[in-house]
């Protein structure tokens, strides 16, 4: 597993929930953010409807290495992002789903959850307990906020070097 494939179980575990349906789910990994965002909140597609959108990223901050064949990663950041265009936004066409709101219940329903393979419950990252809200007064909004958890990796080496281990046959 790598750091970033945990912005696919996020994304799993958030259309789970009833509250996220019709909204349509970012993952950081795939790229051109900005354009997908843009997309996202002034059209419809799919089970997907025009006004809001969420980001899911990852960032690893800590790293230490336990044995000689593992590294920790710990804290691993995990970025949720909500945004909202209120042209697009209004119902019965757009979501009606305000980023502050999606953000919060994205927060309630990741909250304690511990993502396959991560060595603790998601949480709010250290000194990074509130969800960010921003508005540009032109009908655009996004509200953020960090939680982190832990992951551990195989350390990586060729052969040869100490602490190789030959891949499975």
């Amino acid at each position: 597993m790598k750091p970033s494939d945990i912005q696919s179980l996020v994304e799993r575990r958030l259309r789970q929930f009833p509250e996220f349906s019709g909204v349509r789910i970012i993952l950081e990994r795939e790229g051109d953010i900005a354009t997908r965002v843009s997309t996202a909140l002034k059209t419809a597609g799919g089970d997907f409807r025009p006004g809001s959108a969420i980001v899911i990223g990852t960032a690893a901050a800590g790293l230490r290495q336990v044995q000689a064949a593992r590294l920790v990663i710990d804290p691993l950041g995990v970025e949720v992002t909500a945004f909202e265009q209120e042209l697009f936004n209004k119902p019965p066409s757009g979501s009606g789903k305000r980023a502050g709101d999606l953000a919060a219940e994205a927060a309630a329903a990741l909250t304690g959850w511990t993502p396959d393979g991560c060595g603790r419950p998601l949480a709010p990252a250290p000194g990074d307990s509130n969800i960010r809200e921003a508005a540009d007064g032109k009908g655009s909004a996004a509200a953020s906020f960090s939680m982190a958890t832990s992951l551990e990796l195989p350390v990586l080496r060729l052969p040869g070097e100490y602490g190789y281990v030959p891949p499975p046959a």
